[in-house]
């Protein structure tokens, strides 16, 4: 019932928390952590999140009509502001502690978001696994293999020319669907 009204009030808000979900599950794949090392705790989670959300977010700021996709890319940050906020008193955390940890999260993913886009802009397969070991690697018990890193790399690089088949009204109904995981004939489970 909920969700109908607020489909009907809200569309642009449904359609972001829609599409925001299929952001979190792709991020959340097992394969992520499991063959390409990316850190299963929060803080690799939370990078993972950042990632996807990024490839979104570069593909929406590069439709025709770029202006009412970041408009919606903005109500899609709104979104998951609000998830992260509930995660977080979810665990316990104080009302004074929430707000400065979220800031710090903001600040992280801007620039992320920043790093990430000046490797797709350039399209430099160095920068971007310079950008991969910096932010997703850099709390790593053990850091991953020379190939972990290049299969994440040629992963992201697939994702982000994947998005470029479809518009960006497409993203913003969630009416796409994720790139395969598995890259270089790897039969690896999902």
């Amino acid at each position: 019932m909920f969700h109908l009204i607020n489909r009907i009030l809200a569309p642009r808000k449904y359609h972001a928390d829609i599409l925001y979900s299929s952001i979190v599950a792709q991020a959340r794949k097992q394969k992520i952590f499991s063959d390409w090392g990316v850190p299963d705790t929060p803080d690799g989670r939370f990078d993972s999140l950042v990632l996807h959300m990024v490839m979104v977010l570069y593909r929406l700021s590069h439709c025709d009509d770029s202006d009412v996709h970041r408009q919606f890319g903005k109500e899609l940050i709104e979104v998951m502001i609000e998830d992260l906020d509930h995660n977080f008193r979810e665990l316990g955390v104080g009302d004074l502690a929430v707000g400065k940890r979220i800031k710090g999260m903001l600040k992280a993913f801007y620039g992320r978001m920043e790093n990430y886009g000046q490797a797709f802009e350039s399209q430099d397969e160095a920068l971007l696994e310079q950008v991969v070991v910096r932010n997703i690697y850099r709390k790593s018990e053990k850091m991953p293999s020379e190939a972990q890193i290049k299969q994440l790399c040629a992963y992201i690089w697939q994702q982000t020319q994947h998005l470029q088949h479809y518009s960006g009204a497409q993203i913003r109904q969630d009416d796409f669907i994720w790139g395969e995981l598995n890259l270089h004939g790897d039969n690896g489970g999902v």
